[in-house]
């Protein structure tokens, strides 16, 4: 019979055995690892050519900034709750870990997925996934308190050079190696993950500078129309998620790439000093939490088979197939081959992919609790707390191949903090 744990019990499980297998050498997380930790690194002649892929999907460094931005937020969290040293120790190291995904490259502005075997080596292509939760992660941090001194002004310095240099390529990703002078990713479309954080960049530069040219920047931004509007940037944010919903159809089964523009609008609230402006994030925020709470019972579509093994821990051996390639687009194309190939290996075997399984039916579930979560009062708490705490406790976390069974800790951190997003 499984052990019935509480919310918080199922947080410190996860969090156990994501620091026992998933944090590498530089405090960055891996996407995933074996059952001893083990993990085939890409090293620098594949991130030189690409392998598996240009992007660096399906490699264990795809989502390094990406996934420390959004855990550094509970770690930040769990150290302010915990108040112990070593709660504070393991910030500092995820913390780290972002710092030195922004120093890989001579390209200003350029934040790294993650880091080969060589300690430096890297894939070429970021993406805006990877660049918000990078911002979001070290303003946390420093909202924290924890960073002090030297370390205090490494940080500063380095959020303040990336958004110069993101400024200065018009709120695009810079690539770098082979693809330099490209970009991939863009805050400025008329998305709501765009919207939402690229709305927070610019109003966190304001509160950590004090410089009334950010928060001038915005107001701007603020009541600007995106290219292929009609509406302006508080109207997307209103809307939630679900603005998003003709280019990305499934976005309600998408709540891990949702997090971090939820957390946006939490923290916008927060700074926010006009009640229009507020109830228009608000609007958002409780829009998107309504959303998250319909995907929390996919957890229970997670049943293992124990005979589908999770093959892309052997990325080179799982991707037989690559290719040289010249653009972004041939890189994607090849990715999305690599993947299908790969998946058809256990539906013709009669099996479910293990990886698609833990993507679909655990990282979908957590990631959901943790928006759910996320800028909620306590009325919404106390009607979500049950379903949060019966996905939480679903997954056997030491038996997990994807790291990103994190968003568990997220979902409790953010369910124990008392977000105060009442009147300014």
């Amino acid at each position: 019979m499984k052990t019935v744990r509480t919310l918080q019990a199922n947080s410190e499980e996860a969090h156990r055995c994501l620091w026992g297998r998933f944090v590498d050498a530089h405090g960055v997380l891996l996407d995933y690892a074996g059952p001893g930790g083990e993990v085939e690194l890409p090293n620098g002649e594949d991130c030189a050519l690409g392998r598996p892929n240009a992007i660096g999907w399906w490699s264990p460094i795809e989502n390094g900034a990406f996934f420390n931005g959004l855990y550094l937020q509970a770690l930040c969290l769990r150290a302010r709750r915990t108040g112990t040293e070593g709660d504070r120790a393991k910030a500092r190291r995820i913390a780290g870990g972002l710092l030195k995904l922004s120093e890989l490259s001579d390209v200003e502005g350029f934040i790294g997925r993650g880091i080969g075997s060589d300690g430096k080596c890297h894939y070429p292509m970021g993406s805006d996934d990877q660049t918000h939760p990078w911002f979001l992660g070290l303003f946390q941090y420093l909202k924290s308190g924890l960073p002090e001194g030297k370390e205090r002004a490494q940080v500063e310095e380095a959020t303040l050079r990336v958004a110069l240099a993101l400024e200065k390529s018009g709120w695009k990703g810079p690539c770098d190696g082979s693809f330099t002078g490209e970009t991939r990713g863009d805050f400025t479309k008329a998305e709501f993950r765009g919207a939402a954080n690229l709305l927070f960049i610019l109003r966190s530069l304001h509160a950590l500078t004090g410089e009334t040219g950010w928060l001038g920047k915005y107001r701007r931004a603020l009541r600007e129309t995106p290219e292929g509007g009609p509406d302006d940037r508080l109207a997307i944010c209103s809307r939630s998620c679900l603005h998003d919903l003709p280019h990305i159809p499934d976005i309600r089964t998408q709540m891990w790439i949702v997090a971090g523009a939820q957390s946006s609008l939490a923290e916008l609230i927060g700074m926010e000093e006009d009640p229009s402006a507020r109830k228009a994030f608000r609007d958002g925020l409780e829009k998107n939490q309504a959303v998250a709470a319909e995907g929390l019972a996919e957890y229970r579509k997670f049943v293992p088979d124990e005979r589908s093994p999770y093959r892309v821990l052997r990325w080179r051996e799982a991707f037989p197939v690559w290719r040289a390639q010249k653009s972004q687009a041939e890189a994607q194309r090849l990715a999305v081959e690599q993947l299908a190939a790969l998946d058809r290996l256990d539906t013709d075997a009669g099996r479910p992919s293990r990886r698609a399984l833990e993507r679909h039916f655990m990282q979908q579930p957590l990631a959901a609790a943790c928006v759910a979560a996320i800028g909620a009062s306590a009325e919404w708490k106390e009607k979500v707390r049950g379903p949060v705490a019966q996905a939480l406790g679903h997954y056997d976390y030491g038996s997990l191949n994807t790291s990103s069974f994190f968003f568990a800790e997220c979902a409790f951190e953010a369910m124990e903090h008392p977000w105060d997003l009442g009147s300014h």
